[in-house]
């Protein structure tokens, strides 16, 4: 299993692996997946062979699985909390393994890989969340296993104009 940045060439099994974790999420039922506009976004967070670099403040693995294969990805960004503007902090927005792959490491990979970027980037923290939704739990527990601390829960609302 390697993890590695995402290329242009990943883009496709990316969002091939999003379209359920987004429906399984329940944050289909509230934000429908765009795929064109994903695909563009996914395009713009990927190293080019041109220029191999990719935003600086935002990152896009893969976990690999042999040659091609896909095994899962995971996507964060660096913020500065409102409360401590001068802080960064790693937010992963996204974290996902592809069914085939639930149980190795590679999910442990990835989250692991993401604190490791943070880390050489100055981040003091790194954030994330779990679905509350279907195997959730085991995610959370995890997550605390790997010595994340449980400080707030997320909740969505449909806003209707």
């Amino acid at each position: 299993m390697r993890i590695e940045r995402a290329g242009p060439g990943d883009v496709d099994a990316l969002l091939e692996m999003a379209a359920p974790y987004h429906a399984h999420s329940g944050l289909g039922e509230y934000l429908p997946l765009d795929v064109p506009a994903t695909r563009e976004a996914l395009r713009g967070l990927t190293m080019t062979p041109d220029t191999m670099l990719a935003p600086s403040d935002h990152l896009l693995l893969v976990a690999r699985h042999g040659a091609a294969a896909l095994a899962g990805g995971l996507y964060a960004q660096v913020t500065a909390p409102w409360a401590a503007p001068r802080s960064r902090v790693v937010t992963v927005c996204g974290w996902w393994v592809h069914e085939r792959h639930r149980g190795s490491a590679a999910g442990v990979r990835l989250l692991r890989a993401a604190e490791a970027w943070g880390r050489e980037g100055g981040a003091s923290a790194v954030v994330v969340s779990d679905l509350v939704r279907g195997s959730g739990a085991r995610v959370g527990e995890l997550v605390q296993q790997l010595g994340y601390a449980m400080v707030e829960r997320a909740h969505i609302k449909r806003l209707r104009g």
